[in-house]
């Protein structure tokens, strides 16, 4: 009996032993990490650029350049959690100018750029390595001060993971990502108040001024960083489109998108439904502002619209409403449907067990049609997602959730609420302001999405955020 304990006990204290072998190494690990995220960091001069190279742990693999006080571009380059930070501190004037004096070519301007910062890229990895070194060796330090050989052991080992996790980032890094980048701006403006429905109204002007200011930021942004896409602004039949959707009656919002169509040099305004909430003669007042629109805008009903609604959009100079029709803009050819419920003075959409109903009525008249629209357009995102394949663009609205997403060769684009859920945001309601501007191309026979820039507010003391997605050739059939 007591041979076998004194075998469980010397199993056990082999156990502990090994343990404490790894507890030494992550601790080592741990303090590499600590350190690198307080002092991984380093300024290099690039030609006439004084840039500012940081890494740091993440839970995920991003790229960042940063571009004071413009934006944050970020793409997921690599595969390791770590992120890399590039923020351009500033630029010597002087250098620059003898720079654009030389008259290097393109090429030659880029190359040299490159070859600084690799430079500086090398130097930097070299710092990395040191501190995880240093890191390591002083969490091992911190516990067990001798022998001396755990501190090498601890730093090596330190050193030797970093240096596993960099040659990860370098094996795994794609720049293509940057194709399709998400970009943050900072909005500097006063805190933005408001009160219930009851306060609201007086509000209103200050909130619409607002809501410019943020169309002049964003607009700023794309103009500067619109030239790193595969695609030109200025490409021939080029035809761009603003989609907004469930401005559910913000006065804020109208001018908002008025302020985006006119920055952007929109042609054309999509709106898939819910423009009011109850469709009363009261709400369609609101509706006047879009007289004052110079682009045409295309409107399809949702459930929140009501006869009377539709009645009143038609009347609107300009506007065009789709049910069962289709229009076409600049070579674009759009076709959209109503949500049933926009028939009657109900706002409740449509039961879960009648959607597959209303989608084969909508997927009949399409088959009706000598070709496939370019883009098909309806409210019920339901509705929407059974049309799977039925046209190359397919635009809803209803569920107040942005998004962008292929499927079934169809492109699936969402704006969210153009009008933050409208009065829900006067009692609390979070939803951020969204739209998506796309830019179509002709290709064949029809017009063909080559990206959509999804752009949303929440707040205007927090700022925007873009989301660019770059769509290949194969895409949208």
């Amino acid at each position: 009996m007591e041979t076998v304990k004194a075998k469980t006990a010397g199993q056990t204290a082999g156990i502990l032993t090994g343990l404490r072998g790894k507890f030494h190494y992550l601790a080592a690990l741990a303090g590499a990490l600590v350190l690198i995220s307080l002092l991984g960091h380093q300024n290099f001069q690039v030609e006439a650029f004084k840039v500012r190279l940081s890494v740091r742990p993440a839970t995920a693999g991003y790229t960042v350049v940063e571009i004071p006080p413009l934006a944050a571009v970020k793409a997921h380059t690599h595969a390791t959690p770590l992120r890399i930070t590039v923020r351009l501190e500033s630029i010597d004037l002087q250098s620059a100018q003898k720079m654009l004096d030389q008259k290097q070519s393109r090429a030659t301007l880029v190359n040299s750029i490159t070859g600084g910062l690799r430079a500086a890229a090398v130097l930097f990895v070299l710092k990395i390595l040191f501190l995880s070194a240093a890191g390591g060796a002083f969490a091992v330090f911190l516990r067990w001060r001798k022998p001396y050989t755990r501190l090498l052991q601890g730093a090596l080992g330190a050193a030797l993971a970093v240096g596993i996790l960099l040659m990860g980032t370098c094996l795994t890094y794609d720049a293509g990502k940057f194709e399709n980048p998400e970009l943050d701006g900072a909005l500097k403006m006063a805190p933005w108040a408001i009160g219930l429905a009851g306060q609201a109204l007086d509000k209103i002007d200050t909130l619409s001024g607002k809501m410019e200011m943020v169309a002049d930021n964003v607009h700023q942004l794309l103009s500067q960083i619109d030239r790193l896409q595969p695609f030109s602004g200025d490409r021939e039949g080029l035809v761009r489109v603003l989609h907004v959707s469930d401005i559910h009656n913000n006065p804020a919002a109208l001018v908002y998108i008025q302020r985006i169509a006119g920055l952007f040099r929109v042609d054309l305004i999509i709106d898939t439904g819910d423009i009011t909430d109850y469709g009363t003669p009261l709400e369609n007042l609101l509706l006047e502002r879009l007289a004052g629109l110079k682009i045409p805008y295309v409107f399809i009903p949702g459930n929140h619209d009501s006869p009377e609604t539709i009645k009143k959009m038609r009347s609107i100079p300009g506007v065009a409403v789709l049910d069962g029709s289709a229009v076409t803009v600049k070579g674009l050819r759009i076709m959209g449907f109503a949500d049933p419920a926009s028939a009657t003075g109900d706002v409740e959409p449509p039961p879960v067990h009648m959607i597959p109903q209303y989608a084969g009525q909508i997927e009949k008249a399409l088959a009706g049609q000598p070709g496939r629209p370019d883009i098909l357009a309806v409210h019920n995102h339901r509705i929407a997602r059974m049309l799977a394949g039925k046209a190359p663009v397919i635009l809803h609205g209803h569920d107040h959730k942005l998004s962008v997403e292929e499927d079934a060769g169809s492109i699936f684009i969402d704006p969210g609420s153009s009008g933050a859920a409208g009065l829900r945001r006067l009692q609390g309601d979070r939803t951020p302001y969204s739209v998506v501007i796309q830019y179509y191309a002709p290709a064949g026979d029809g017009m063909k999405l080559l990206a959509a820039d999804s752009i949303t507010v929440k707040n205007l003391d927090s700022g925007f955020h873009v989301d660019r997605r770059v769509f290949n050739a194969k895409t949208g059939g």
